[in-house]
């Protein structure tokens, strides 16, 4: 395992899993403070969309679906707050919207559909300076968002109409959130492909809500939550010989199981 450890890719993977590990539920606790979960289903289909029109033009994947994530997240919010619709209908309607296009762009450019599906799946081994940077730009954003406006936060977490008559600008800090959240899924999606990406952001954030006591705590508890596993599940991963993604998703699962049977015991 030392020997794996020396090579570039394998400790660059590890560098970034845990910062990722300890950004991603941030907007892990975004998501499911503002009832956000139905948006990672469209920017699943999203990729697809970006990914047919990256390899259509000949453009770099991680670009452009980033792009196209947050183009229809910003969407779908303004459509469900100027529209009065429900966002779980907006999101619905994005969502089928988008896999039409994807495939009509694969038909009419002839792009693979096994090529635009690889992007579903993701790999810590494969990243590069440019990730550590985005990573690493996103995490100071959070972070200085976080200390600066703590208050506003919490405001519109617990109530968007009594944050908006309290002067608080509910409508800024929305579209702020939940552009943070998309960049931070479309890295979470590099390093662990979309259809685990919700081990490193929803689950700590899912578990860190349910044991702690205050706003504060929940957000701590799932940044080192999610380090831990992605950690822990990295050295798992070599040491079997297993996936990362994979295992740090079976790793988040277990300790959301104990929690739930602790939860229950205790009831």
């Amino acid at each position: 395992m030392l020997e794996l450890l020396q090579l570039p890719p394998v400790w660059k993977g590890l560098l970034l899993l845990v910062a990722g590990g300890f950004l991603f539920p941030v907007t892990g606790v975004y998501i499911v403070r503002m009832n956000l979960l139905s948006i990672r289903f469209m920017m699943m289909h999203s990729l697809m969309l970006g990914g047919a029109i990256a390899l259509a033009a000949d453009l770099s994947p991680v670009g452009v679906t980033t792009a196209v994530n947050v183009l229809l997240v910003f969407l779908l919010v303004w459509l469900s707050r100027s529209g009065g619709m429900e966002m779980g209908r907006v999101n619905l309607f994005l969502m089928i919207l988008s896999i039409g296009l994807a495939s009509i762009l694969m038909y009419a450019f002839h792009v693979p559909a096994k090529d635009t599906m690889n992007l579903l799946w993701g790999s810590p081994f494969t990243v590069g300076w440019d990730d550590f940077i985005s990573v690493g730009l996103l995490g100071l954003v959070v972070i200085v968002y976080q200390a600066r406006y703590v208050r506003q936060i919490r405001a519109v977490f617990f109530d968007p109409d009594i944050a908006f008559t309290s002067g608080v600008n509910e409508s800024a800090h929305t579209y702020f959130i939940v552009g943070l959240t998309a960049l931070a899924v479309a890295a979470a999606m590099k390093l662990m492909g979309a259809f685990l990406m919700d081990a490193l952001i929803l689950l700590p954030a899912i578990i860190a809500s349910s044991q702690a006591s205050s706003m504060k705590s929940v957000f701590l508890r799932a940044s080192f939550l999610g380090a831990g596993l992605s950690l822990t599940g990295f050295f798992v991963a070599l040491l079997l010989n297993w996936p990362v993604s994979g295992t740090i998703a079976v790793l988040a699962s277990i300790v959301m199981g104990i929690n739930l049977i602790k939860r229950r015991c205790y009831a």
